[in-house]
């Protein structure tokens, strides 16, 4: 690889004598250096939890993600105006203020005076969308992600009470009540996560053997094993301890939360950004938060419930580094968000909040103070009679 690479950069210095205007120059400079980056991370990265199908594709996913760094890093240093028009360098058709759907406006489910001619038609126009499989899909994702369905059922709750409270700045967060509570949380989200869940069961449950391919004599054999390498080579069973000890209480809560961020940083650098929901860039970016989520759970799993481990995975790193630089450029390009939040959803997430210090406190802090106390005074009781 590196013998390719630098014979490429000869025969660019050298040999390629074509003459191209500067813009073309740059894009090509730009390009090659990209490709130059992520053949290093190929090649040079170190390798994370996951092996299949090689762990060559997940040093690849690490250094997609670190590029999309990179990039939100550049963006964040531009003016709103600059960094919408320079998005245009991917799509041409962006850089045009787009105008956000509220889907709240029609949540009759059966209107027999609807203009279409069908009663049925609101309930049908939320159903038959890309986006009801899109979420289950999702969901099923999650879940294999996680792998505790607890944590996936808070995620999925949470999550629509944060739309409830932030469609005041994203008017497509506003959808009818049974959209959120019965399409979404329990129809799409749950049935994703239970699909997930029982994948992940039949992964814990299966007997992994690994054979050589040249080893196995039959060619259906040898199918089954190429096949069989596109699925992980061990599967491990994740429990949080949620409960056990402020350690692991912490690690849940920012799971939690850093997960929610994620989320809502994709509706937001869509709108701040303009880019509609048919992009492509938006695919593009599910696919590296996607790629690199799952390694860093799995990451943030052994550093938490691992004595060996001392400290985060690089892949772990980084995802904070872009959940937290997507935010502050939604807040940087966020000048048009001027109205005002529902005073009662600032006192609901106060009062969430305060209870999670409270319980946080009383359960991780006083509680064993006092059970150490009662303990102390028994034990003096014991002494004493004896």
């Amino acid at each position: 690889v590196l013998g390719i690479v630098i014979a490429y950069l000869i025969y660019v210095a050298v040999f390629d004598e074509v003459e191209r205007t500067s813009e073309e120059n740059i894009r090509r400079g730009v390009v090659v250096s990209v490709m130059m980056f992520l053949t290093m991370g190929v090649t040079q990265f170190n390798d994370g939890p996951f092996t299949r199908p090689h762990p060559a594709i997940w040093r690849l996913v690490f250094a997609l993600n670190a590029l999309y760094w990179f990039f939100l890093v550049f963006l964040l240093f531009q003016s709103p105006a600059d960094g919408r028009q320079f998005m245009k360098h991917f799509d041409p058709t962006l850089g045009v203020q787009i105008t956000p759907h509220d889907y709240s406006d029609e949540c009759i489910i059966y209107d027999p005076n609807h203009p279409s001619g069908d009663a049925f038609y609101n309930l049908k126009f939320k159903i038959y969308d890309i986006f009801v499989i899109a979420h289950a899909a999702g969901w099923f994702v999650k879940a294999l992600i996680f792998r505790d369905i607890v944590i996936l059922h808070i995620l999925s709750v949470v999550f629509e009470l944060l739309e409830y409270s932030l469609c005041f700045q994203l008017p497509n967060f506003g959808e009818c009540w049974w959209d959120h509570w019965i399409l979404d949380v329990l129809v799409c989200n749950a049935l994703g996560i239970h699909l997930g869940m029982y994948a992940c069961k039949l992964l814990e449950m299966k007997e992994y053997r690994w054979h050589g391919f040249w080893t196995i004599s039959s060619t259906s054999g040898r199918v089954k094993r190429v096949v069989a390498q596109f699925t992980p080579y061990n599967w491990t069973h994740f429990d949080w301890h949620t409960l056990q000890d402020l350690r692991h209480w912490v690690a849940t809560l920012m799971i939690i939360v850093l997960s929610q961020a994620a989320e809502l940083n994709a509706f937001y650098m869509k709108d701040v950004l303009w880019i509609p929901s048919h992009s492509m860039l938006n695919i593009y970016r599910l696919l590296i938060i996607t790629g690199a989520s799952a390694v860093s759970i799995r990451e943030l799993h052994q550093y938490f419930h691992d004595p060996q481990c001392k400290r985060f995975g690089q892949q772990s790193w980084v995802v904070i580094f872009v959940i937290v630089t997507e935010a502050l450029i939604a807040f940087k390009y966020g000048d048009h968000f001027t109205a005002k939040p529902d005073p009662f959803w600032v006192w609901f997430w106060v009062v969430v909040l305060a209870s999670v210090v409270i319980f946080t406190v009383v359960y991780f802090i006083l509680m064993p103070i006092y059970k150490a106390r009662k303990m102390h005074t028994q034990q003096l009781g014991l002494s004493k009679r004896e």
